[in-house]
Order: C-alpha cells, then sequence, then structure tokens
C-alpha cells in the first residue's frame, strides 16, 4: 500500500518502523547521529508535529544542514523536536525552511 505524505512529493512503499509509508532514504543518511556537540551562539528547540521518521528526519537534515548560521541539529523523533544550534541570524531563515518542506515548527524555548 501506498500514499502521499504531505511532506513528500510523490508516493512511497510502506515502511515497518514508521506510521507512514516513505521513500528509503540513502544508506549514509538513515539513522544518522551527529557526532559533534550542539554548541553555537543560540541553541532552539522546535517542536515539529509532522516529523516522526527517519524519512523526515532526513528531509530536515538535508534542507537545514547546508543553511549559513546551523552548526549542528539533534532529533528527537519520539517527542517530535529538533533542537538545532545557530547563530541568532538563522532563526528566521531556518523556521522558514522547515516550512517549504509542508511541516510547522514551533519554536518551545
Amino acid at each position: 500500500m501506498t500514499h502521499q505524505h504531505s511532506s513528500c512529493s510523490g508516493s512511497h512503499a510502506p515502511d515497518p518502523a514508521c506510521s507512514h509509508a516513505h521513500e528509503r532514504l540513502p544508506d549514509h543518511t538513515r539513522g544518522q547521529l551527529d557526532t559533534a556537540p550542539v554548541t553555537a551562539a543560540t541553541t532552539s528547540t522546535i517542536r515539529i508535529l509532522q516529523m516522526d521518521c527517519p524519512t523526515e528526519e532526513g528531509l530536515i537534515r538535508n534542507k537545514l544542514g547546508t543553511m549559513a548560521g546551523v552548526h549542528g541539529m539533534e532529533f528527537n523523533l519520539m517527542a517530535r523536536t529538533l533542537t538545532v544550534a545557530h547563530e541568532a541570524s538563522a532563526a528566521a531563515p531556518m523556521l522558514q525552511a522547515i516550512r517549504t518542506l509542508g511541516f510547522t515548527p514551533e519554536i518551545i524555548d
């Protein structure tokens, strides 16, 4: 069974580890952990209710990972939160980038 996911552009095969069906991420991206501690001028925790599986984590990681002013990310899929170390000037562009993926980010601290 396949379905359209609001954050994805196409139909995907089922993934038993997720409540949604998604395409498989490349092995180098799937479940990737940050090795550097999250430290920067500002650290923000963002609630993203639509983020609940590794594919969505990968979409966000790929989008924010190349942005100027973003220094590190830690994902908690169970809590649907993302902690980002960033420069203060990157906050608004970072939230807008998440919105372009079809997610609704909410800074919680």
